[in-house]
Parts: C-alpha cells; sequence; structure tokens
C-alpha cells in the first residue's frame, strides 16, 4: 500500500511483477501502460496480441504487438473479473512510476545480496557489481522509460538485428534504437572476447644471437592431416629459412613527393589495406 499525494493505491507484489514485464516485454511507455485498458488485450486464441488505439501512441499508428502464450495466461488471470473498459493495470500517477519502480529495485538487489551472506568471497563480488542497481557503471539512473532500453538490449544481446528489433520497440528507423536504446556495455564485450579462439601462445624458440635462421611457426605449417609422407620428409629435410634483413635506415628523398608518400603508405596503410585479408587463424 503506497500514499501518492494523498491517495492510496494498493499494489501487491504479484501484479507490480506483472506490470514489469508486460512493460518490458512490450516495451511500453510510461504514459501508454496507463491508457490501456482490459480490452485492448486479445488473450484467447493461437495468438494472443495487445492493440493500441492510434491516439495512444507516441507515434499515432495503432500497432499491434503479440504476447508470450505464458504472459497471456498471466494476464488473463489478472483480468479475470474486469470489465473491458476497465484500466488494465492498477498504477500510481505517471510521475511516480519511477520511484515505484526504484524502491522495488532496492529490495531486490537486498534479496540478491542475502542470498551470497553465507559465502564471504561472493557477497563482496555481488556488492561490488551493478546488478539491479539504481545506478549502472556509467551513472546512468533507472527511470521508468528505462524498460525500453532494457527490451532493446536484451533483443541485440539475442542476435536480432537492429533492423528487426525497431518492429518490437516501435521507433520509425533502426538508427534510433542503436543510438539511445542499446545500453550493452563491459559486460557484453567480455561475453563477446571470450569466443575469440585461443591465439597463443604459440611454440616458438628465439635464436640466441639474432644471426641464425629461426623455424617456422608451427601454425604456418600445413597441418598434419593434409601432410602427405613426401611433404613430410621435404619439410623436415629442409634447412631453416633466412632471416629477413632489413636496412638501418630507410631513405626518403625530399625532393620526391612520390618517395615520400609510398614511405609513409607503409607505415600507415590505407582502409583497403586492412580489409583486404584476414590472418588464417582457424
Amino acid at each position: 500500500i503506497a500514499d501518492y499525494r494523498g491517495g492510496y493505491v494498493i499494489l501487491r507484489g504479484a501484479e507490480r511483477a506483472i506490470i514489469y514485464r508486460t512493460a518490458v516485454e512490450l516495451g511500453l511507455r510510461n504514459a501508454e501502460i496507463h491508457k490501456l485498458t482490459v480490452g485492448q488485450f486479445v488473450l484467447k486464441g493461437e495468438h494472443p496480441f495487445l492493440q493500441f488505439r492510434a491516439p495512444d501512441e507516441k507515434n499515432r499508428v495503432g500497432n499491434r504487438l503479440p504476447i508470450r502464450r505464458d504472459l497471456a495466461d498471466q494476464l488473463a488471470r489478472l483480468f479475470a473479473n474486469r470489465t473491458p473498459a476497465a484500466p488494465a493495470f492498477t498504477l500510481p500517477p505517471e510521475s511516480e512510476m519511477a520511484g515505484m519502480a526504484r524502491r522495488d529495485l532496492a529490495r531486490a538487489r537486498a534479496a540478491y545480496l542475502d542470498a551470497a551472506k553465507g559465502d564471504p568471497k561472493e557477497y563482496e563480488q555481488r556488492s561490488r557489481d551493478h546488478y539491479l542497481a539504481e545506478f549502472d557503471r556509467e551513472g546512468n539512473r533507472f527511470t521508468f522509460h528505462s524498460v525500453r532500453a532494457t527490451l532493446a538490449t536484451l533483443l541485440l544481446r539475442a542476435g536480432v538485428e537492429p533492423g528487426e528489433a525497431r518492429l518490437l520497440t516501435r521507433h520509425a528507423d533502426a538508427a534510433t534504437l542503436e543510438r539511445f536504446y542499446d545500453k550493452r556495455g563491459h559486460s557484453d564485450r567480455e561475453r563477446i572476447m571470450v569466443r575469440l579462439p585461443n591465439l597463443g601462445p604459440l611454440p616458438l624458440t628465439l635464436a640466441a644471437t639474432g644471426t641464425d635462421g629461426t623455424k617456422m611457426l608451427p601454425g604456418l605449417l600445413p597441418s598434419k592431416a593434409k601432410q602427405t609422407p613426401a611433404d613430410q620428409n621435404t619439410l623436415d629435410n629442409e634447412e631453416a629459412p633466412e632471416p629477413l634483413r632489413f636496412p638501418r635506415d630507410v631513405e626518403v628523398r625530399v625532393g620526391s613527393r612520390e618517395s615520400a608518400e609510398s614511405h609513409l603508405r607503409d607505415l600507415n596503410p590505407g582502409p583497403m589495406l586492412y580489409e583486404s585479408i584476414a590472418l588464417p587463424l582457424s
């Protein structure tokens, strides 16, 4: 029970959970969720959906959004004794929605930390992370509009292309979604990094003086599965290649613009050189 400027609103935990889930999965704006009625939810049949009224949407389109079957079942139980014209959800005023969500975030984070009190190391790690925190690592604060960024970020993490993700977020173009609603950060980069193959260390033995040749890197030899006995004998009997030798100084004639530009291209190759090949790492 919460007191919102003189009026009391009863919001049980189970109903708040459905409100948050519906807002995230359907990407609802604060003003939109306040205008929804029970009759706009079509929950029976094989393909349940929410039908927006055009005046209630920011883009004034009147979109139809699909609803997952398990969420539709939850909503059907919630709406069981309500008329089609009744408000879909019991909600505080729009200005209080972020406060309600932040209080629930604080309760959820407290439970998250309490669950690790028996393990000091885990508790310390959880205390440092930003899971269920009001502020993220970049200092951005949770607002109710954050549920739309949550939807966009979850879709992008799942591999959905921005052009397809905008169909659910109802953005006019994918650029808006990517610029303002993609909240993937450092933890996402870490998850992406672990997908790289192991690039080292390579078993390379360097000569002591730097004047003798070195054996070829194993990673650059043909794989054993593709080698014929003749190829293997050739590799075993072949002398190590001569080391590459470079002059101590690279001469660039000041009076020759072509020579100077050529040398600069060697030091700083253009984008075409970067894009032309990839190392055979797999």
